[in-house]
């Protein structure tokens, strides 16, 4: 329950007068001369920046809402005018100049004092009020833990004397004061589930301090030669008991109107209340705030009749008083508030009318006005609705934005019922406040009606507005600088209207503003590279033939093959392919993760290599499955030539070295002509993918590894044509790397890439049978990269295939062979071209003995390379 004491003062007499208290009351430390002189003139200076702050603020910012009284359990500890005084400044809105005065007085007292204890609730109380001003009830509402926990830290200061206990019941109203905050700004915009759970959550936790405190409090020692009298722990019981009454009421909020949550609430809240009642003396002074509270469960399970004729007993009791006036203006206006609202919900309109003028009106209150507005919108019609929102504005206006938006969210609510009687339409009524508010510059309060805004349009099924007005939430945050938030809107949108045609560009935008946040050091595990990844992938998948879809498939893949992450890419293709039925892309990627894998065998595993075998079987099952059933066949053919050991493997490249680059373009382009493509028409045999530089880069990097591969598994030299050809072939592969750097490759696919460059331009140079310069250039490779296995087995392989030096290989084999365990892939690799190396230079006894030895020793080997030690 808010009581207003200044209503009938004049604010800035009222400032000015407790000002003065401030600097010359009695229950002060008398000042110098001199320090008072200065403390008057700080007055008056403060007084002046006062009137100026409260005359162009047109609005009454208030924190409470029903709340628990606010006077305090000690009476006389000080004075009340500097309580008033604390409390209006916080209520319009001053809370940091009423913290500052409260901290100056705390200095004046010890901390065992009760004026300490008395000034140290005020300080709590404006301390909450200046947090709960600055904070943003739109974002993370962890932040509010933080404000309790400011609020239980100065509790300690006070334990063990004996006001300890008052303390820790201002705290307890404290956080009822953030949760009711926070759960006025979740019902001025429903939207705000996390808000939602953050208040339950922590009503939950006050509930259980509160519990705990009635328990310690009826251990208190009171009486004669006590510092605690029995009226003053009396009344600290009542204060509790109201206090877990709108704890409670509070948790009853929270859920919709007639659930099962909301009626277990109320009714522990009556409960609770029943109790209280039937251990306070009928002649406590604040009993009637129970009895308001009683009242309000009353409304909430229904029992409209009860909580009418509950509320005129209590009326009648008031005002039967002897000193009529003093009681009843402590709490008719509370009592005006709940009469009004079961008579509304009733239905009996006189009585609501009678209530409201009991009230002193529907501006007296903000809870009043709440209750006009709602009688407004229940009367329906045109009439009814302007005045509705005629009474809205005017509200706004007198007691602040809050309110406003609690009477908005309750007009959105209503939304669907005004569209059916033909009332004003909401939605054009929201996109003028809307403008006006940015027109303004009030940003924060512009988002707040932008989401109402979404709300309504979508509860009318208009999915494109509502869109374009959570779009309009994500520009304005970003036009704040406040970029996550805006990313964060744009992508929520855009999962929320997906059939729209703006969806895809407003999740792509929610990608590209935490795309600045990405540090290039980062693993792609960090927070931010994977919410980056996630909306990409989101993008382009539920969206896939959209240019934005496209847009964040290029962002994707730079962020992954700059990071070494090959396998999401591949997973990506794999996904994409299914859904967009194309594969002349697919087939770039696919291949350009076969040749990264082709060198896995060799190589210490790395991120370049997790889990690619996986997501390489994926796309290719991917691949088959785009296909119709006539087409099929002929894609698992092709495939069959690329999923074979390119070490070991012929089938790519037998023949004319460009037989492989036709059938796959003649497969991708669903041509069936069997000519060969000329070294000439090696470029133009790419056209398919003249716009795709990754999947042209990984077709030539793997026609280069599997045409290298087919000339050194031949015991007899290549040709000068096949040379030839090869050249022409690794030529064009390192223009497209020189020439077209569009992707920013990571460190290790760009090794690996350029180590094997390196290595067909040394095989290209033997044409016309010098080998010379070739060995030569390996020998400087092997002296360069002592460490390198990679090029080790690279210059056997040449070795082997030189007759005139094939036995200079075997030892090359032999060593590389002892770097590795003994039968792993690589060890038996080794003993494998060991063994061919002995059949090509006509040793074959040597080799069935080599083969024989490393089968008896390692027989769970033989089933997959058999084959390989008897190759020819």
């Amino acid at each position: 329950m808010i009581v207003r004491h200044d209503e009938a003062f004049p604010k800035t007499i009222f400032y000015c007068n407790g000002i003065a208290r401030f600097a010359s009351t009695s229950t002060c430390t008398p000042f110098t001369a001199h320090s008072t002189f200065i403390a008057h003139s700080t007055c008056l200076i403060l007084s002046i920046c006062l009137f100026a702050a409260y005359a162009s603020n047109s609005t009454n910012t208030s924190w409470g809402q029903e709340s628990p009284n606010r006077p305090y359990g000690m009476s006389g500890i000080a004075q009340s005018p500097d309580i008033r005084w604390i409390e209006s400044l916080i209520d319009d809105g001053f809370s940091k100049f009423a913290l500052d005065a409260c901290e100056s007085r705390l200095k004046l007292h010890s901390q065992d004092s009760d004026p300490y204890a008395q000034w140290l609730m005020l300080a709590m109380h404006a301390q909450t009020a200046m947090e709960l001003e600055t904070f943003d009830f739109s974002g993370e509402p962890r932040g509010l833990d933080a404000i309790r926990k400011g609020i239980e830290e100065r509790t300690q200061s006070t334990r063990g004397t004996p006001r300890e206990y008052w303390v820790r019941w201002k705290a307890g109203w404290c956080q009822w004061l953030i949760q009711q905050r926070a759960l006025g700004s979740y019902m001025a915009v429903p939207t705000r589930e996390p808000l939602k759970e953050w208040v339950i959550a922590s009503i939950r936790q006050s509930l259980d301090a509160v519990e705990q405190l009635q328990l310690d409090t009826r251990k208190l020692a009171t009486g004669s030669g006590k510092s605690i009298t029995n009226d003053q722990k009396l009344d600290l019981q009542g204060r509790l008991a109201l206090l877990q009454a709108d704890l409670l009421y509070q948790r009853a909020q929270c859920y919709p109107p007639m659930s099962d949550d909301r009626s277990a609430a109320a009714a522990e809240m009556l409960r609770s209340l029943d109790q209280a009642l039937g251990k306070l003396p009928a002649d406590w002074i604040h009993r009637p705030s129970l009895a308001i509270a009683r009242i309000r469960g009353q409304i909430l399970l229904g029992q409209y009749d009860d909580a009418i004729s509950s509320a005129n007993k209590l009326w009648e009791s008031l005002h039967a008083e002897s000193d009529t006036r003093a009681t009843s203006l402590q709490y008719e206006g509370a009592l005006a508030v709940v009469g009004a609202r079961a008579s509304r919900l009733k239905g009996q309109s006189d009585a609501f009318l009678a209530w409201i003028e009991r009230g002193g009106g529907p501006m007296a209150s903000p809870e009043l006005a709440m209750e006009q507005f709602a009688a407004d919108l229940d009367r329906g019609g045109d009439q009814a609705a302007e005045k509705a929102l005629e009474w809205k504005r005017a509200v706004g206006k007198r007691f602040g934005p809050y309110w406003e938006q609690r009477l908005d969210a309750m007009l959105v609510s209503n939304n669907s019922a005004t569209q059916r009687n033909s009332k004003v339409p909401s939605l054009e009524i929201l996109r003028i406040e809307i403008r006006q508010l940015l027109n303004a510059k009030r940003f924060e309060e512009a988002i707040e009606k932008l989401r109402q805004a979404e709300i309504a349009a979508a509860q009318l099924q208009a999915e494109e507005e509502a869109l374009a007005f959570g779009m309009q939430v994500a520009a304005v945050h970003d036009s704040q600088g406040q970029r996550d938030q805006a990313a964060k809107a744009f992508f929520e949108a855009a999962l929320h209207y997906p059939g729209q045609p703006k969806a895809a560009a407003a999740s792509l935008m929610g990608a590209w503003l935490i795309r600045p946040n990405i540090d290039a050091n980062v693993e792609p595990s960090s927070k931010n590279r994977s919410l980056y990844r996630e909306r990409l992938l989101a993008t382009a998948l539920k969206w896939p033939t959209t240019d934005a879809a496209k847009q964040a498939v290029d962002w994707f893949e730079r962020d992954c093959l700059s990071q070494d992450t090959i396998a999401p890419n591949l997973q990506l293709w794999t996904e994409r392919t299914a859904a967009t039925k194309k594969t002349s892309s697919s087939i770039g990627r696919y291949l350009l993760g076969m040749c990264v894998k082709n060198d896995a065998w060799v190589e210490p595993l790395s991120k370049l290599h997790v889990d690619l075998d996986e997501s390489l079987k994926s796309l290719r099952g991917s691949l088959v499955d785009t296909y119709s059933e006539v087409d099929r066949d002929r894609l698992r053919t092709w495939i069959a030539t690329t999923e074979f050991d390119l070490r070991w493997s012929t089938l790519a490249v037998d023949g004319d070295s460009s037989t492989w680059l036709g059938n796959l373009s003649r497969l991708v382009s669903g041509g069936t002509s069997g000519t060969p493509i000329t070294d000439d028409m090696l470029r133009e045999s790419l056209s398919n993918w003249q716009d795709d530089p990754l999947a042209r880069l990984g077709i030539l990097w793997f026609a280069c590894e599997s045409r290298a591969s087919a000339m050194l598994s031949r015991s007899t030299a290549p040709s000068e044509q096949e040379y030839r050809q090869f050249d022409a072939l690794q030529r064009i592969l390192k223009g497209e790397r020189d020439l077209d750097s569009a992707y920013p490759l990571g460190p290790a696919i760009e090794g690996t890439l350029r180590r094997s460059m390196r290595f067909y331009e040394m095989l290209a140079s033997g044409i016309g049978g010098d080998w010379s310069g070739i060995l030569k250039q390996l020998e400087q490779e092997r002296d360069a990269n002592k460490k390198s296995a990679w090029w080790l087995y690279r210059s056997a392989r040449v070795l082997q295939s030189i007759e005139p030096q094939r036995q200079e290989a075997i030892p090359w084999y032999r060593l590389l062979a002892s770097g590795f365990p003994a039968g792993s892939e690589a060890w038996l690799e080794a003993r494998a071209r060991t063994a061919q190396t002995l059949r090509w230079s006509g040793d074959s006894k040597g080799a069935d003995q080599l083969r024989d030895l490393v089968f008896a020793t390692y027989p769970a080997a033989e089933p997959k390379w058999r084959t390989r030690f008897e190759a020819k």
